[in-house]
């Protein structure tokens, strides 16, 4: 959606959408990250193009008409730092 990046949402039930399994397990692992997200572009769009000039600066995709959660895209390693590993049993 935001292009090649690490994608985060403060809503739990959207990260876990995106909890795969390689194997199957009754159990599914989500990450808690702190993430510095400095300068942000915020936006309701539902695809914005790499080629806007984005990957300087974070992207903060806002509920509305294209979007039912939040969800931030970093592009930096660094502005993201895992604080809890939560094993679920899903």
């Amino acid at each position: 959606r935001f292009g090649n990046g690490m994608y985060t949402s403060k809503t739990s039930s959207k990260a876990a959408r995106y909890s795969h399994n390689g194997q199957p397990s009754k159990y599914k692992v989500m990450l808690l990250n702190n993430v510095a997200v400095g300068k942000t572009y915020q936006t309701q769009a539902l695809i914005l193009s790499v080629s806007f000039g984005l990957i300087s600066e974070q992207v903060c995709g806002l509920p509305g008409t294209a979007l039912n959660f939040d969800e931030t895209c970093v592009y930096n390693d660094d502005a993201m730092r895992p604080t809890y590993l939560i094993l679920y049993n899903a």
